[in-house]
């Protein structure tokens, strides 16, 4: 989710030169996900791995690998000012 807004004002110093002032806020949201799997080796040594003296057949059963997720906004204000000139 991105969202922003904000407000201007421009001001005539002279006929061809101007003051702009600008205030901007903009919010963004996120979802980071982390797989974290240290027995992910597993799935290509489980040929020849056995446990309790039998062969493993569907070693999907013993790797789970762990998730997480994590919502993060930002928040940005933005105050500035800006001299003009036309030609």
């Amino acid at each position: 989710m991105l969202f922003g807004t904000g407000l201007s004002a421009t001001f005539a110093y002279k006929s061809r030169i101007a003051w702009k002032v600008f205030l901007d806020y903009n919010f963004a949201r996120r979802t980071y996900r982390t797989t974290y799997a240290p027995t992910l080796f597993l799935k290509e040594a489980s040929q020849t791995m056995t446990l309790n003296g039998e062969t493993i057949q569907h070693v999907a059963d013993y790797v789970i690998p762990y998730m997480v997720s994590q919502k993060k906004g930002s928040a940005q204000t933005i105050l500035g000012a800006a001299f003009s000139i036309c030609f």
